[in-house]
């Protein structure tokens, strides 16, 4: 991938012949602190269940540096599911690649506000912060923050000071299943309503919605 416009960047994609006909999901399952990253198996469960209940097409995106081992290790146990896999990318080259996307799951940080800068229907996932301090984007296009109401979070910590991380490890993949459901239905009748107001034009089968969110 480089910085060649979202055409190119859709046609790359297509390139790595991800299985499902459904819409295209990516995942970004890294985060800079241990309260921020969702375990490989809760990634693998949601790739698992959105192929199964959407025959989405799930990608993979992979972290820059130290962040790969949490692609790698998903992309590993995900094994021969028709996933596919991005490989680490720059910043505008990523904005390209989420911009195409139908939906995308990041944990809390950089790529999750790239995804809302653009357009794209986002869950973001949080564990230790506060999603209205740091994702106050619900309600104002097609994104939400999933977080597990626990007594201890927030608590703004790098790392669990009561040592389970249980903000991260509780965070039901079921649930945010339903979470990617809900935007991309909001984004879906967004466009709906649009298009009627354009007089009822739709754009070619297949073209993304990206919802309402800034471009």
């Amino acid at each position: 991938f480089n910085n060649d416009g979202a055409d190119t960047v859709a046609r790359r994609l297509a390139a790595l012949r991800v299985a499902g006909a459904g819409p295209r999901v990516g995942i970004h399952p890294g985060g800079k602190w241990p309260v921020k990253r969702w375990p490989t198996r809760h990634v693998v469960a949601l790739a698992r269940r959105l192929r199964r209940t959407l025959d989405a097409r799930v990608v993979l995106l992979t972290g820059a540096g130290r962040d790969a081992r949490w692609t790698e290790a998903a992309a590993d146990a995900l094994g021969g599911d028709g996933v596919g896999v991005v490989p680490a990318l720059g910043v505008r080259e990523a904005a390209a690649l989420v911009g195409v996307l139908d939906a995308f799951v990041a944990a809390d940080g950089g790529m999750a506000h790239v995804s809302v800068a653009v357009g794209t229907p986002t869950v973001a996932l949080f564990g230790s912060a506060e999603p209205d301090v740091w994702f106050p984007y619900e309600g104002a296009g097609p994104f939400r923050a999933a977080c597990e109401p626990l007594p201890c979070r927030p608590c703004h910590r790098h790392a669990c000071p009561l040592g389970h991380a249980a903000c991260v490890e509780r965070l039901d993949p079921a649930r945010v299943a339903r979470d990617v459901e809900t935007v991309l239905a909001h984004a879906a009748g967004a466009t709906g309503r649009g298009d009627q107001a354009r007089g009822g034009a739709r754009g070619p089968a297949g073209t993304p919605s990206n919802g309402e969110g800034p471009r």
